[in-house]
């Protein structure tokens, strides 16, 4: 049900999940299916406000990166509120230094797309002797929209709205309280467990405000803030695509059903295994998009810069142009988790409850740049070998200019999985090293990101997590 104040909050809950994004909502879901008693603590309203965004501004150094205030919502459903939809998986080789493997998340597959209301496969096909075709599912689910109504009238989940978390109340190794705000006053709740749902870097913001007062000395060797990650992206170039040519590939490849110019408006490939490994390269993923956002002057631009490199082919495009697609491409990218990339509180700046806002520390390497490029010229090598069409690369890739990142806002690390609180922050079951009733959920835990878009892992983790904490009872 939808609280209406904090006294109608009981005392009886198992666990309290603070955060009402996917991480959130998924897990309440999975504990409802076990019949436990769980309350959700949101700080927003069912939608957002400006003074609300407030809350989420912060500073960012080092490379260019998207505004704190807007590439995240405080809200009922989190940042579910812009989310594109785009739900892929991890790659096995994705899950190298995490304690849990991509087959423990498949087992929560199923419910899962469920979840985000997917139906299809998401799976890889080999497309050429280096790439892969990605097959990405994507979800038009909104999860304030889709579980308002469902948890307004649901017997084992409450929610309260507008109630802002400030502090946990620790007793030995155990949490035994939180606080929280509503209407200007401070309420204190209590549960069995705790968990953190509130985002790839709410979730770091809070750990670190608690290691700041030093209680109990918990979290003090713990990395908080660091390793942060996201998806590199990169406009990396533009070229066409000889429709005819490519089905013809595409059929002696016995490929033909995976890609549709027709009906789809973009190719999402990824080189394998083999040639990252050979190349010593980041995973990524090469987002080709064939149906470029109605811009007028694309074809000239592709014109005036392939005549140059494919003088003989931009003369057939102008002959046949029924049978060609302009395109233009994307790189999206893994990044190694660095140390020095990090979440940090910025004590000259605090919210009105006193808790200082975020600032961010994030560069990518060479090994990102490097990365593009050695995707790109093989990708381009391949469509000159079937003659299937020509790429035109950007400068930067052969350079060091500097390049824009214009990413997707894929918060990731700061709290991440592992072994040990020297090298991570939660165990393989999401329970913070050292406590024993605090867990956290979210992309925040991730050691890698991979080249898929987050979602669907965030939803993965968090029913697996639901399974753990049912078995706490």
């Amino acid at each position: 049900m939808i609280l209406k104040n904090p006294y109608e909050i009981k005392k009886n809950y198992v666990h309290i999940i603070v955060g009402s994004g996917p991480a959130g909502i998924s897990l309440a879901l999975a504990l409802e299916k076990k019949k436990i008693p769980v309350l959700i603590i949101e700080a927003g309203s069912e939608h957002t406000s400006p003074f609300s965004q407030t809350f989420y501004e912060g500073s960012v150094y080092g490379d260019n990166y998207p505004d704190l205030s807007i590439a995240r919502l405080r809200q009922l459903g989190g940042s579910s509120g812009h989310w594109g939809g785009i739900c892929s998986t991890l790659d096995n080789n994705d899950f190298n230094g995490w304690p849990i493997s991509k087959k423990d998340l498949i087992v929560f597959e199923s419910e899962a797309k469920k979840i985000l209301d997917l139906k299809g496969n998401l799976s890889r096909t080999k497309f050429s002797r280096d790439f892969d075709i990605v097959n990405v599912l994507s979800s038009g689910v909104n999860f304030a929209e889709k579980y308002f109504n469902y948890i307004k009238k649901s017997r084992y989940i409450d929610l309260s709205l507008n109630s802002t978390f400030l502090e946990f109340n620790f007793l030995n190794s155990k949490i035994n309280s939180i606080n929280i705000n509503f209407g200007k006053k401070i309420y204190k709740i209590t549960s069995k467990n705790y968990i953190l749902a509130c985002g790839g870097l709410e979730n770091s913001r809070i750990m670190l405000w608690a290691k700041s007062k030093n209680i109990k000395n918990f979290f003090q060797e713990m990395p908080i803030g660091n390793y942060y990650i996201d998806h590199p992206t990169h406009d990396v170039g533009e070229g066409v695509l000889d429709i005819k040519k490519f089905y013809k590939y595409l059929k002696k490849e016995n490929i033909q059903n995976n890609i549709s110019t027709k009906c789809d408006s973009w190719i999402y490939l990824s080189p394998n295994l083999e040639f990252i490994e050979k190349n010593k390269i980041l995973n990524n993923r090469v987002d080709i998009y064939y149906k470029p956002f109605e811009r007028n002057d694309y074809s000239k631009r592709i014109f005036k810069k392939l005549t140059c490199l494919a003088p003989s082919f931009i003369k057939n495009y102008l002959t046949e142009n029924e049978n060609l697609l302009d395109f233009r491409i994307e790189i999206h990218s893994d990044q190694e988790p660095l140390h020095e990339n990090r979440v940090e509180l910025n004590i000259a700046d605090k919210d009105m409850y006193g808790v200082p806002k975020i600032k961010l520390f994030w560069k990518r390497s060479k090994l990102v740049r490097n990365t593009s490029k050695i995707t790109m010229v093989e990708l381009g090598k391949f469509f000159v070998h079937e003659n299937i069409g020509r790429i035109g690369l950007k400068d930067f890739l052969f350079s060091n200019k500097y390049f824009l990142h214009i990413g997707g806002y894929h918060h990731m690390g700061g709290t991440r999985i592992g072994f040990n609180e020297k090298d991570s922050v939660v165990d393989k079951n999401l329970k913070v090293h050292s406590l024993d009733n605090l867990f956290i959920c979210g992309s925040s835990v991730f050691r890698n990101g991979g080249s898929a878009n987050p979602t669907f892992t965030i939803v993965q983790l968090s029913l697996r997590l639901g399974e753990h904490l049912s078995k706490l009872i």
